[in-house]
């Protein structure tokens, strides 16, 4: 009976363990930055000249062609120089192609049509020449009228035999006198004897129209003065000044 009693007491003791294991696909992020402006591919012709050797009395010799290891070495030499890459589908092609003599048969060098000068040099010829132009015109237009104005007679004698007045002359006493036509008219009148120095008539008209004009002669004279001034202080300034007003008028 003891025995069975010592069975009933024991004790079992029983554990467990867990473990998780996770699979997870692995993730790379890369980040590329392009320039604009990226090339697709590139194609390069060379044309390259042969060689002359020097003849007689300056005269071009024989020519002869490039061999085929150098162009080979020319054409190896443009791909390092353009960036060439097969895989991009790019071209190079080197050629050789006799250039045509710059001179003649009589050995002298041929004549350039437009006696070296290039673009800027015939564009700053036309400017040249349309100022040259203007500045004619000007001397035509402006400078001329102010001098046949000047040449014309201020002086004389109208009607009556009495002595024409000019507004140069000095100061002198004045009276209203009525013309022809019945309209009012201020005259010099000599001081010592009343007597008008100038009748009123076409003559008197046509003096005042004569200094008016010369007037306006010598006030165009002024700036035509004053713009040859500008001209020749600035000229780069009156270049490009022209040169605006020229493609304004186009």
């Amino acid at each position: 009976g003891g025995t069975g009693a010592e069975g009933d007491n024991s004790i079992s003791n029983s554990g467990s363990t867990e473990s998780t294991t996770n699979y997870e696909i692995s993730k790379t992020t890369r980040t590329e930055v392009k320039e604009p402006g990226q090339l697709k591919r590139i194609s390069v012709a060379v044309a390259v000249d042969g060689v002359t050797a020097p003849g007689k009395d300056g005269k071009p010799g024989a020519y002869t062609a490039r061999t085929a290891e150098e162009m080979q070495r020319l054409e190896q030499l443009v791909r390092t120089a353009v960036g060439y890459d097969q895989a991009r589908g790019d071209q190079v092609t080197v050629v050789n192609v006799r250039f045509p003599s710059t001179i003649d048969a009589d050995g002298t060098t041929a004549a350039n049509p437009l006696m070296g000068f290039d673009k800027n040099d015939i564009m700053r010829a036309a400017e040249l020449g349309v100022m040259a132009i203007v500045a004619l015109a000007m001397m035509i237009f402006v400078v001329r009228p102010m001098l046949g104005a000047g040449g014309g007679g201020r002086g004389g004698v109208v009607g009556g035999g009495l002595p024409a007045l000019t507004m140069a002359s000095a100061p002198q006493m004045t009276r209203i006198v009525t013309t022809a036509d019945g309209q009012p008219m201020q005259v010099a009148v000599d001081p010592a004897t009343g007597q008008p120095l100038a009748l009123p008539g076409p003559g008197n008209e046509l003096e005042q129209r004569i200094d008016i004009a010369r007037i306006e002669g010598q006030v165009k004279a002024s700036s035509v003065k004053r713009v040859a001034e500008f001209v020749d202080s600035h000229p780069e300034e009156s270049v490009s000044l022209l040169r605006t007003w020229l493609h304004e008028t186009t």
